[in-house]
């Protein structure tokens, strides 16, 4: 009985360590998937795609006095069982479940900010604040990020959060240039508030390495503006992103976008997006509309029907179906078509604090 005891008292005091150390430790996830009918400009197709459905661990504990040890380690999950192609970055994976790594990272937190390390965002720091299709078909990222030449993620990044200061509140992050002269990267994202008004600054310097390729690649940089408006039942989005030295070139593109949408009822909102895309060279431009519907079956669960349709000039390749809803059926866009996309969706979010 003793020794019973023991065990069991070491065994007990094993877990309320652990207890302590995962303290404020959180479980959370995003199931999303779609049947969609495809067509590429050449052929359709029909099928169920998993759309960046994701799983989490995020937690806290307090370190010091005001201070915060912080994590979070998020990995893309392909729920359609293809692993690959599934809205979260990287190539295909056959025969696995988890896909890509997604924001990760590890820091501090407290009244000075927060101050974190590892895979972050670099144009999704922006891209986001005025895509009201996210990861949906008509994804704004399938103009502006798919586009751009800058990455919506970044590994080996390290950034600093700062508090709320009022109405403002910025963000810094750099990735350093790991063994390849003049390749490091920044991003800085500023965003104001102002009543029901959101305006957010974008900048992100890419390098394009040590200059001595022969084509002599240029730093590649990109600046954008975001803004949203929310009034009664109705909320308004528009952005501007502008990139320079395209790919390490000497091109420059543009880009735009303005939307709406507006809540019918508690659970029914319809939503309407407009974008429009301008390269530097002859017959590369593109220009696209997304419409749909969400309809909110309970707190967490959402399903929806989605239409994208893109129109490209005789050079341009811009896709209806990608960057965060997944491209499962590999419909490459033949230069000059005009792609087009019908979604039926469903979006399931959970989280259970764990400990």
């Amino acid at each position: 009985m003793n020794k019973q005891f023991k065990l069991g008292s070491i065994s007990l005091g094993i877990m309320l360590a652990s207890g302590m150390v995962m303290a404020d430790t959180t479980v959370y996830g995003v199931g999303h998937i779609s049947y969609d009918s495809v067509d590429d400009g050449t052929n359709s197709t029909t099928g169920l795609a998993s759309n960046s459905s994701r799983l989490g661990f995020k937690g806290s504990n307090e370190v010091a006095d005001g201070i915060k040890a912080i994590y979070q380690f998020e990995t893309g999950v392909d729920v359609s069982g293809r692993s690959g192609a599934d809205g979260n970055g990287g190539g295909k994976r056959d025969g696995q479940l988890f896909t890509n790594a997604r924001d990760s990272f590890v820091g501090l937190s407290g009244a000075f900010g927060t101050i974190m390390g590892g895979r972050l965002g670099v144009e999704n720091q922006w891209l986001y604040d005025a895509n009201l299709f996210g990861d949906q078909v008509g994804d704004l990222g399938n103009f502006w990020g798919m586009q751009s030449g800058i990455p919506g993620r970044a590994d080996g990044v390290i950034a600093y959060a700062s508090p709320d200061f009022g109405s403002v509140d910025f963000i810094l992050a750099y990735k350093g240039e790991e063994g390849t002269k003049n390749s490091a990267a920044s991003v800085a994202k500023v965003n104001f508030k102002v009543a029901d008004l959101k305006v957010g600054l974008g900048y992100a310097g890419i390098g394009k390495g040590n200059y001595t390729t022969p084509a002599g690649l240029k730093d590649s940089t990109a600046t954008a503006i975001t803004a949203s408006y929310a009034f009664d039942k109705v909320n308004l989005v528009a952005g501007y992103q502008s990139v320079s030295n395209l790919n390490g070139t000497t091109a420059d593109q543009t880009s735009w976008t303005a939307g709406t949408s507006f809540a019918a009822n508690d659970k029914m909102t319809v939503k309407a997006q407009y974008m429009a895309l301008n390269n530097d060279g002859v017959n590369t431009d593109a220009t696209g509309y997304a419409i749909g519907l969400d309809y909110g079956i309970s707190k967490n669960t959402t399903a929806y029907v989605a239409y994208a349709s893109t129109s490209n000039d005789a050079a341009a390749q811009v896709q209806a179906n990608s960057w965060g809803h997944g491209d499962s059926f590999g419909s490459t866009i033949a230069a000059g078509k005009d792609p087009s996309a019908l979604s039926v969706g469903v979006v399931y979010k959970f989280d259970a604090k764990v400990f």
